[in-house]
């Protein structure tokens, strides 16, 4: 009884004290918005106001919510944000409050996306560039990689070809490998993603499948401090694309809908007619009759292989004009919009169709959306999942960027059938018969008898769920799945001569990827004595990444049944292969900032992958970086300065784009002794590891005049170890070479950006500029000088690629002939003896962008000037147009008409000769070389908002028209189908670049 009565007197002092200080505290929470459109506001700063000194303190969340518990004696709120002016409120007897920011002297700061979190842009210590959807809808693009070029510095957007679903190739701060992956890491939505290419039409990326529409922003991690959160696949930079989602208020529905042409943009050659062409190939077959003093060179005998009547000219087609059309397009957009504080959806459909400008070309893509969020009712709990799935068809040739003989290749045809030639019959029929001229592949031929497309279905899936335990921790776990099916399908009917070898073909092959993705956060926030923030984050992902493909094919069969059926009874062939790969992955990061004045931020990660061999299947990347807002500062008291911040960086990242089976000892099959078996193909190396890259990063972010100026100066230098090569092994191993870590490069530069208002009153105009001034060297080759022997070479101390070609020294004056330069600099008219030397770069000096937006009354005009200066380029599909005899039934291009004619003529053009022999139309001469240099007027978009007044009567809250245009103009020297390249500076009888036009009407109701 005693011990009850002892246990009571301890027990209920407890509860009694325990009840006080509860009946102390209370829960307190709302959300805070921005009165400049509505929009909710993250990161807000949350301090409890306490006559008693007591504190507690919270931060609004990516939906503009906060849950605070404040003490008992708290009489309010104090809302801070960086640009807004500081609020306190009320809450007395309140539980639940609203909150209005107004913008302070300078403009709101912007929310940017970053590695599994959010950040205020005035908060990064990295380098980080985000692009609006108002930017990339400037473009009529159906690859939301193109619609990037221009909008980031750093970010490199090369192309060279223009059909419609084509890939685009992105270098964020130069390539960073010579064997591995250089694309960067690609995450929608938080859930990283397969990119590249798919399919036997490598110019159809997988990125296609999106729909730009439903993008928000693009935001492109360019440095260390900001990627190695994402470690092994990071070295190349990561691109974060954010769709949209639902929104608090009533339901909003928005219809888009756009229509257009495209013409071919082909001001580079101009293709001779028939009678130049033919005064042409007469002078090749009298220059070679004086040469060999040979019977058989008279154009002027019927029975001569080089018989040239005048007839021919009767007949004269442009067969540019030919293949070419104006390709029209279509994009078409609905999307529903709505929610309320607890539930917000998102859903949209979209057609986008573009016929192409070029027969045989075109692209047509189906999507679907639909994004539902829900936060309960104490805001602690959320959930939310997104599905989207895409149907695309790509209507393609095979182009010589391909890998093979681009025969079927329209644009190829264009250049070398004589223009004497008709591309069909008196009868209307179709010519098959060109003399045997690019093998009698008429385009129109392989128009109407063969059939070739491939589908690609899409579909990206993510789920995520998440609790806050208490005002400063939440976990949060999200779930992904990418999965995309590629079909290819060609058929050739017999009926065509081309085909009638194969008995009609038909041929198809299926791919399957499948990407899961699982990752899971634990997030602690908090505020300390209104000017101390922490911020850490820990983290766990796993990805399974499965493939497989399966082809088929055979022969003899009829275009009634153009399937794979057992009537094709020959050639038949089947083939194909499962891989997979796995990843798993743990990581930190941390942020500490100061009174909106100091910030510093650190990220590790210990990555692990099965493409990495045995003895290194995991690595460790990290980073630390700071930023120091100097005018933030007492003693920095500059009127005409208002935000100026020093930004420093330094980590790692890694490269694990290095192939699924690298490091494993692999096998391939082989027929022996009339049975199949397995022969070693490559030796096991369990040594073989990621690629690594430091990155090192300085910048200054300025405001100045009342935020009229404001911008960025940066410089980076990355430096990539352990480089991807082949190691040469002695030939006793069975092998002749390993693939290995060895070799560093350098990528060094500067990125410039300066916004300005230049008008702020009823008119407005302001100007963005962005230059980059990029250079790499290579420092280590694993002990080699260079790699690389054919058109392209590695050395050290060269940029990072280089084109080793045979050095043309033009032609000689005296007859014509060509000319080169030897091994020690001296001319030579033996191409034997010619020498091989390094005679440019894709690399430019310095690219960038000037873009303009002015506004007035509702008007709305946009442009942007596209530049890259500095670069060498490889057309080589002048190498068939500029023969000098060499295709002599091949038509030519106007150059030729420049041609050397009689001694002491000063020309780059060799005398022309039939089946000329000399060297000079090599694919590796660096004749075909030029300046890469350009100015494009990328976009026009003038557009009219109608008055908001007049649009309501008739229930609709916003109306806007537009024209637009792109690659309207350009400015160049060169002598090519399109002055832009891919990456490495070629693109050889590529779709070039079109020039589009289009209409379009915007509706939100």
């Amino acid at each position: 009884m005693r011990q009850k009565f002892l246990y009571v007197l301890l027990i209920v002092p407890l509860l009694l004290v325990s009840s006080h200080l509860f009946a102390q505290d209370r829960m307190v929470s709302g959300i805070v918005r921005s009165a400049d459109d509505n929009s909710t506001l993250p990161g807000v700063n949350v301090i409890a106001i306490s006559p008693s000194g007591k504190t507690s303190g919270a931060s609004t969340d990516f939906d503009g919510k906060f849950q605070l518990m404040v003490p008992s004696d708290a009489t309010g709120l104090r809302f801070t944000f960086v640009g807004m002016v500081t609020q306190d409120v009320d809450i007395k007897g309140k539980t639940f409050v609203e909150v209005t920011m107004f913008a302070d002297s300078k403009e709101l700061d912007e929310v940017v996306v970053v590695g599994y979190s959010v950040q205020r842009k005035e908060a990064l210590t990295s380098s980080v560039s985000t692009v609006s959807a108002e930017k990339l809808t400037k473009v009529s693009d159906s690859n939301v990689e193109k619609l990037l070029q221009g909008n980031a510095p750093g970010v490199l957007v090369s192309s060279s070809r223009g059909n419609p679903g084509s890939a685009a190739s992105i270098s964020i701060r130069g390539a960073s490998s010579i064997n591995a992956g250089t694309e960067p890491l690609y995450v929608i939505d938080g859930v990283p993603v397969v990119s590249g290419t798919t399919g036997a039409a490598q110019s159809f990326s997988v990125l296609s499948s999106l729909n730009p529409n439903d993008i928000k922003s693009m935001t492109i991690l360019k440095d260390a401090g900001a990627t190695a959160i994402y470690g092994a696949r990071a070295a190349n930079g990561v691109v974060i694309i954010e769709t949209k989602s639902g929104a608090d208020g009533e339901t909003k529905i928005d219809v888009s809908y756009e229509n257009g042409v495209s013409v071919v943009n082909n001001d580079g050659i101009k293709m001779l007619n028939s009678q130049q062409l033919l005064m042409l190939q007469r002078e090749a077959v009298q220059n070679s009759y004086q040469m060999t003093g040979s019977s058989k060179f008279d154009w002027t005998n019927p029975t001569s292989e080089y018989y040239l009547p005048d007839a021919l000219a009767n007949t004269n087609t442009n067969w540019w004009d030919e293949i070419s059309r104006s390709g029209k397009m279509e994009n078409l957009n609905v999307s529903v919009t709505g929610g309320d504080s607890k539930n917000r959806f998102f859903v949209s459909g979209g057609y986008h169709n573009n016929d192409g400008a070029i027969m045989n070309f075109g692209f047509k893509r189906y999507t679907g959306t639909a994004k539902l969020d829900h936060t309960s009712k104490d805001n602690k709990f959320k959930v939310g999942a997104k599905t989207s799935g895409s149907f695309s068809t790509q209507n393609f040739v095979l182009d010589n960027s391909d890998g093979v003989l681009p025969w079927e290749n329209p644009v190829f045809a264009a250049m070398v059938i004589p223009s004497y030639y008709a591309p069909f019959n008196a009868d209307g029929t179709v010519n098959q018969d060109l003399k045997g001229i690019h093998g009698n592949y008429n385009p129109f031929v392989v128009e109407k008898y063969q059939d070739k497309y491939q589908n690609y279905t899409k579909a990206l899936s993510s789920a995520y769920v998440s609790y806050k335990f208490f005002d400063m921790v939440e976990a949060k776990s999200t779930f992904g799945l990418d999965y995309g099916y590629t079909k290819n399908y060609e058929f050739q009917d017999p009926r065509a001569l081309i085909y009638a070898g194969d008995q009609g073909s038909v041929w198809e092959s299926h791919r399957f990827m499948t990407s899961l993705t699982s990752s899971n956060l634990l997030t602690f926030t908090k505020v300390f004595a209104e000017k101390h923030s922490v911020s850490v984050i820990a983290g766990q992902e796993a990805t399974k990444d499965k493939y497989s493909y399966i082809s088929g094919g055979g022969k003899g069969t009829t275009h009634e049944l153009p399937y794979l059926t057992s009537l094709v009874a020959d050639g038949q062939f089947i083939g194909g292969n499962p891989s997979d790969l796995t990843r798993f992955s743990l990581f930190g990061f941390a942020s500490y900032s100061y009174n909106s004045r100091y910030y510093l931020q650190a990220s590790v990660r210990r990555d692990g992958a099965s493409v990495f061999g045995a003895n290194h299947k995991y690595g460790v990347f990290g980073s630390a970086s700071a930023s120091w807002r100097i005018s933030q500062e007492e003693f920095f008291k500059v009127d005409q300065i208002n935000d100026l911040k020093l930004r420093l960086s330094y980590g790692t990242t890694g490269n694990s784009d290095i192939g699924w089976y690298q490091s494993k000892g692999n096998y391939s099959s082989v027929s022996y002794a009339g049975g199949s078996g397995l022969q070693p193909n490559t030796i096991a190396n369990p040594d073989l590891r990621w690629e690594k890259t430091a990155s090192f990063d300085v910048a200054i972010d300025y405001a100045i005049l009342n935020n009229r100026i404001t911008g960025t100066i940066e410089y980076y230098n990355n430096k990539t170890s352990d480089m991807l090569l082949s190691k040469e092994l002695s030939y006793t191993s069975g092998f002749g070479s390993i693939m290995t870590n060895v070799g560093s490069l350098r990528n060094t530069g500067w990125e410039i950006a300066i916004n300005t208002v230049n008008l702020n009153g009823e008119l407005k105009w302001s100007t963005g500029i962005n230059v980059s001034l990029p250079s790499s060297e290579i420092l280590d080759l694993g002990g080699s000088e260079y790699v690389g022997s054919s058109t392209y070479r590695q050395r050290v101390g060269g940029k990072y690629a280089e084109y080793w070609m045979y050095k043309y020294a033009g032609v000689n004056p005296a007859n014509g002939m060509p000319m080169w330069y030897d091994a020690k600099g001296n001319i030579t008219f033996d191409y034997g003896s010619a020498a091989r030397y390094n005679v440019g770069s894709p690399e430019p000096d310095f690219f960038g962008s000037v873009t303009n937006n002015l506004s007035w009354k509702g008007i709305a005009l946009d442009f942007m000037f596209y530049f890259m200066y500095g670069n060498e380029a490889i057309y080589n599909e002048r190498r068939y147009s500029e023969h000098d005899g060499n295709n002599w039934g091949s038509n030519a291009n106007e150059n030729q008409l420049n041609r050397w004619q009689k001694p002491g003529d000063i020309t780059d053009t060799p005398k022309p000769m039939v089946n000329n022999a000399t060297g000079a139309y090599d694919w590796s001469c660096s004749r075909w070389v030029d300046d890469g240099s350009y100015l494009r007027l990328k976009y026009v978009t003038l557009s009219y908002t109608l008055p908001s007044a007049l649009t309501k009567r008739v229930n609709v809250s916003r109306l806007t028209v537009y024209a637009k245009g792109n690659n309207l103009w350009t400015l160049a020297s060169v002598n090519g189908l399109d002055v832009e390249r891919s990456a490495w500076g070629t693109g050889t009888f590529t779709y070039p670049a079109t020039r589009s036009f289009s209409l379009g009407v915007d509706i939100s109701f």
